[in-house]
């Protein structure tokens, strides 16, 4: 697979800013990034009407999202401590700058927060292809189990063009996610496993998923802080989680 590879830079603080599209109006109006507390060990990231929350985040985890590159192998470069040292980050839009803030699409707003990365702490980044292995998604013998997200129950996520699903709940070995295709949901098990995941179920549809599963390695990165064990380590391994829960397997 011929995949998009972001390679990071820090560069001197009078670097110019090679990250941000033709429109420069969109951008945050105000901003706060700041180190997390050592004793808040909570994490969340998501993009609000009218700007952006993380807490407990790492500026690699924040590329991530800001370029919509997610697998581990797609983010290359960069100081050590993009990937270790954690923030919490508040920024906002004006919205008589923006007009209306729910025409923004997600990729305005990852425009945004490309162009915050690149003020304040100062990462460029250029783009090159190479080949990365993947896995490939698919519906169980038996079927899959997942449970339609009824229209009444959507938390707003809609209201921004291109989000696809919300992250409710999040620790290491247990993630909880509301409105959220398939694929996107491939996207999310990608940071688990290190490496790009393709949908080949083709399923359509919106769905509320649940996924309890004991990872192979208490340090293990993704879906949490790593080193945190699972509240319950009776879960089985990730391969005999998805089966069992949600009805899926993956293979190369």
């Amino acid at each position: 697979m011929a995949s998009l590879v972001a390679l990071l830079h820090s560069e001197p603080s009078g670097t110019q800013d090679r990250t941000v599209a033709a429109d420069q109006v969109i951008a945050f109006e105000i901003a706060t990034v700041k180190p997390s507390p050592a004793e808040i060990r909570s994490w969340k990231m998501e993009f609000t009407l009218d700007g952006f929350t993380a807490q407990g985040v790492t500026i690699k985890e924040v590329v991530q999202e800001a370029y919509d590159a997610y697998e581990e192998g797609r983010i290359a470069g960069g100081p050590t401590w993009l990937g270790s040292d954690r923030f919490d980050i508040e920024a906002k839009m004006d919205s008589d700058a923006v007009g209306d803030l729910r025409k923004l699409s997600l990729a305005q707003r990852r425009t945004a927060l490309q162009r915050l990365l690149a003020e304040r702490f100062r990462l460029t980044v250029h783009h090159e292809n190479r080949e990365l292995s993947v896995y490939a998604l698919y519906a169980a013998p038996k079927g899959v189990k997942l449970k339609p997200t009824a229209s009444e129950e959507t938390l707003g996520k809609n209201d921004i063009e291109g989000y696809d699903g919300f992250v409710k709940r999040i620790s290491h070995g247990f993630l909880e996610v509301e409105d959220i295709t398939v694929s996107g949901f491939a996207q999310l098990l990608a940071t688990v496993l290190h490496k790009p995941v393709v949908d080949s179920t083709r399923i359509p549809g919106k769905f509320d998923l649940a996924l309890h599963w004991t990872p192979d390695d208490a340090a293990m990165p993704g879906f949490g802080r790593p080193g945190r064990k699972p509240v319950d380590t009776t879960w089985p391994a990730l391969p005999a989680a998805l089966r069992e829960e949600l009805g899926f397997g993956y293979q190369t």
